[in-house]
């Protein structure tokens, strides 16, 4: 056998080899594939509300407010929460109240440990990152994808409206004691935190004025 045909057969032989070892697969199945890839913001918003959120530390409601009327400027520079340039810093704050008001978008409590102050729980038109950046479990680094992390944000608030209003609103009334864990964003421009609202992700009615 001539030099020649070795090297043609040897050719073939390759040829075969690197065909049978390529592996071609439908461009239907990769997109699909794909597809299964891709960001969730529901479910990643739901393991944060379940598994995450309920650990994270809170400020009680009443070393909030004294140290925001004490030290102001050191309080909310070292334990506020911030995404970017902003006016606000985020806070997670957990306290007990009564309720005086009710109202169509808020509940209005007296807090409980503080003289005079009231503090709105949020009950209806819930926006915006309030919930996501006090939380301090998203960072924007994370995501190339600013509507993936900007989603979060909405489907955090969607579990709340859904999830954390209803059954509170149901059987809320003035005169109740309760107990709640939100988020809340104070405007360190303003210096104003009278009647900070909170988005609720913990909201439990104990007792009431006519042990309902």
């Amino acid at each position: 056998m001539s030099k020649g045909i070795k090297w043609g057969i040897g050719i073939l032989l390759l040829v075969f080899t690197l065909y049978n070892s390529v592996y071609f697969k439908p461009l239907d199945e990769f997109k699909a594939a794909a597809d299964n890839q891709k960001f969730s913001p529901e479910s990643f918003a739901r393991d944060l509300m379940q598994n995450k959120v309920p650990a994270v530390k809170a400020f009680q409601a009443v070393e909030f407010y004294n140290r925001l009327q004490n030290d102001f400027d050191a309080f909310v520079e070292q334990n506020g929460k911030e995404l970017g340039v902003s006016n606000y810093r985020y806070f997670m704050l957990s306290g007990e109240g009564e309720v005086i008001e009710v109202g169509e978008e808020n509940v209005t409590v007296n807090l409980l440990g503080l003289e005079n102050t009231t503090m709105c729980i949020a009950t209806d038109f819930i926006f915006g990152n309030t919930l996501r950046d006090a939380s301090g479990l998203v960072s924007i680094s994370d995501y190339a994808n600013t509507m993936d992390f900007n989603n979060i944000s909405v489907e955090m608030n969607r579990i709340v409206i859904n999830e954390v209003i209803p059954p509170f609103v149901e059987q809320v009334a003035i005169g109740q004691m309760l107990s709640f864990k939100g988020a809340l964003k104070v405007n360190i421009e303003e210096r104003n935190w009278d009647d900070l609202r909170l988005i609720p992700v913990e909201l439990t009615i104990s007792n009431s004025s006519n042990n309902q």
